[in-house]
């Protein structure tokens, strides 16, 4: 009988092991349905199987969260039960639980009196391969709608080429194919813009160069929405940041900021030497007109008649406060349309019309607000059409009046684990560190005596984050002002913490920011550049440019004594400059990441301080950095697949620097960042970041 039970316990486990396994090759498939495919009915089909099938908790979880995201692609209530159901009954699986509250906050945002809004597109954590995609996100935020509503162009972050999505069917296809990557350098394309008619699209391509800080070639070309029939504009553009912003209505001419000849004559309000500005460029010949300099290009359009360009940001003298600017084509004289000591962004015309669409957060949050436009200035006042609306990014304003925008949601928390000094590999799965303020957490780093840790914290209320100190039995020390994550978290001592500058420093113990120091304590760190200091903050570790944009261009890595302002060069040669320097703790080695001189591959390059050659570590496509207590290895955050294709997953390295190949240190999760390990070598910190980026569709929003 015993035995027969026997058979009868494992005979119900690899029927139960055997649905686990189907119900997972289930999830892959939906998620391949909803991601890859764009068959958001098919996906749901099969996200309901997992949910009412898998024994997997996690599964489950994950089922429900792609449920909530196809509904909510589709515009139903039903989204908000899928996530409403994943967050009461599945909170043990964190990351999904924590997703699925950021997607109920952000439904909540766009919902609206009388306004229909629409989840078009959502990518988590982004997707760093070749293939296509939709997302919104940094590589691509300069994408738009075009004017029928039909289609989102942008730049494909993967590959660098330009990219079309349908909205209605959901599917991508590229529109060029000869892009070679999207870093410095790379052959890409920029700054996409659809002409008025929806038929063609105008965009800069950026030619392949071995030194990016130098003048490169550029190009500016149009192709056709199918893509057929593209062709370079005779322009003969010779610099970096050329950007397209609009189409006149006749389809003649494209509004484009960046270099403008220098012997255009500058209005009386421009900087001087200001190189930058507005032209407009004749698509048949390539001639170039400029009409206005010393203005910032962010965003920018044309009225329907081309006689106003409207861009919002700080305007020129008399005008120094934020606001809403137009600008007169055929003069280059500026008027504030609307102004003052409240943040403005994003204008767009309402197409057809005199009206202009603007983010504002006038009211305190961000809003979206609309004024109408005669004859140069406001003709009335604005008005708030939407308040809570995020810090969205303005794609486009269709004909119908549909407003398409983008919004991006970050969470961050910081984890701890054990790990084996010897192999740096973990001794158990890592655990929060920091539980308040979940989601809002990032960049630890420990104290000398490591009975401590300080990291960045956006608490309620604070946009820009504080420093707060942890301390044994969860006591803590909050900054007592915010920060721009400008620099890490430094310490200088146990007692002393370095903070957006070597003048600026914090109290450990009370949290308090002690008084600046002399700014002539701190000269020569000048122009471009990214620093470090020494572990007792005597020395600032500078990586600058020299004759920036000239042939003549060096890279200069040297030592700044805080207190005296002397400096000790410690490299000077025709690399670029490098990023994400970093000191040993016993300050033999400054590493840093770049590029060899005349080498156009990126890595990781470690300079001795007291003297030697400039070599690079055999490890590359790095996030974040640490050292090791005995300076010996350095901690390296690598971006790798994730095992199921939809996007970069970070795995932490280490890499001796005796030199030799790189080991994996087995943590893996997305976006871990500023890896910190204790001055035992035992306990390692770090922060891990999940970013999803939506384009979203507001309807019913009065604009027609």
């Amino acid at each position: 009988m015993k035995s027969r039970n026997l058979l009868l316990v494992l005979a119900a486990a690899a029927i139960l092991a055997g649905q686990t396994a189907d119900m997972g090759v289930t999830l892959e498939r939906a998620i391949r349905k909803e991601n890859v495919e764009g068959d958001l009915s098919g996906a749901i089909e099969l996200y309901k199987q997992v949910v009412a099938k898998a024994a997997n908790r996690a599964d489950v979880a994950k089922a429900l969260l792609g449920l909530g995201e196809c509904y909510e692609k589709q515009g139903s209530a039903e989204a908000q039960k899928a996530y409403e159901r994943l967050v009461k009954e599945f909170g043990d699986q964190a990351e999904a639980a924590r997703t699925a509250q950021s997607r109920l906050a952000a439904m909540g945002q766009a919902r609206g009196e009388g306004v229909v809004a629409q989840l078009i597109v959502r990518d988590v954590g982004g997707d760093e391969s070749d293939d296509v995609h939709g997302s919104i996100n940094a590589a691509d935020r300069w994408g738009r709608v075009t004017p029928d509503g039909k289609l989102h162009v942008f730049i494909d972050r993967g590959s660098g080429n330009l990219a079309v999505r349908d909205l209605q069917s959901g599917t991508v296809r590229r529109l060029t194919n000869d892009a070679t990557g999207t870093r410095p350098g790379d052959v890409r394309a920029s700054s996409p813009a659809p002409s008025r008619d929806g038929k063609h699209i105008a965009y800069i391509w950026k030619l392949a160069t071995s030194h990016p800080g130098s003048d490169v070639l550029e190009e500016i070309r149009v192709i056709n929405v199918d893509g057929s029939g593209m062709y370079t504009v005779p322009a003969k553009l010779n610099r970096t940041q050329y950007y397209v912003r609009d189409w006149t209505s006749d389809g003649a001419r494209l509004l484009v900021w960046g270099v403008v000849p220098m012997s255009t004559p500058a209005p009386p309000e421009a900087v001087p030497g200001d190189k930058y500005g507005f032209s407009f460029v004749d698509l048949k010949t390539g001639t170039e007109h400029a009409f206005v300099r010393g203005l910032g290009g962010r965003d920018a359009g044309l009225s329907p008649d081309g006689r106003w360009m409207v861009h919002s940001g700080q305007g020129a003298a008399p005008n120094p406060n934020g606001g809403i600017f137009a600008v007169d084509t055929q003069t280059g004289q500026e008027r504030a349309v609307v102004a003052g000591s409240s943040i403005y962004r994003d204008s767009l015309w309402v197409p057809g019309s005199d009206r202009i669409v603007f983010r504002s957060d006038q009211k305190g949050t961000n809003g979206i607000w609309m004024v109408r436009f005669r004859d140069g200035s406001a003709a009335g006042d604005p008005v708030l059409l939407k308040a809570d609306a995020g810090a969205y990014t303005a794609l486009g304003i269709s004909r119908d009046g549909s407003f398409f925008y983008g919004l991006s949601h970050e969470s961050s928390d910081i984890y701890s684990v054990e790990v084996d000094p010897r192999t740096l590999r973990p001794a158990s799965a890592p655990t929060l560190a920091v539980t308040s303020y979940p989601g809002r957490n990032m960049f630890p780093a420990w104290s000398p005596s490591g009975d401590a840790f300080a990291y960045y914290s956006a608490r309620e209320g604070d946009e820009i984050p504080r420093i707060v100190i942890q301390r044994p039995a969860g006591r803590e020390t909050v900054a007592s002002r915010t920060f721009f994550l400008s620099n890490p978290v430094h310490w200088c001592s146990n007692n002393l913490i370095a903070t957006e500058g070597p003048q600026r420093r914090l109290d450990a113990n009370t949290g308090e920011v002690l008084p600046v120091l002399p700014a002539q304590q701190v000269q020569g760190l000048h122009g471009p550049r990214q620093f470090v200091y020494s572990p007792d903050c005597r020395f600032a570790y500078v990586s600058s440019a020299l004759n920036v944009n000239s042939e003549n261009q060096r890279r200069r890595i040297y030592r700044n004594e805080i207190s005296t302002g002397k400096e000790t060069d410690l490299l000077v040669d025709r690399g670029e400059w490098g990023t994400m320097p970093l000191v040993s703790p016993d300050e033999r080695w400054l590493v840093f990441h770049g590029n060899l001189e005349g080498a156009t591959k990126h890595s990781l390059l470690l300079l001795p301080i007291e003297g030697g050659a400039l070599r690079a570590l055999d490890i590359d496509d790095m996030q974040g950095l640490g050292w090791t207590p005995d300076s010996k290895r350095l901690l390296v955050s690598r971006r790798v697949k994730r095992v199921n294709g939809q996007g970069p997953d970070s795995e932490l390295y280490w890499v001796s620097v005796e030199g030799g190949a790189s080991q994996s240190m087995g943590i893996r999760m997305n976006g871990l960042m500023s890896p910190s390990l204790n001055p035992d070598g035992k306990r390692l910190l770090f922060s891990s970041t999940e970013t999803s980026n939506e384009l979203w569709v507001l309807r019913n929003l009065g604009l027609k």
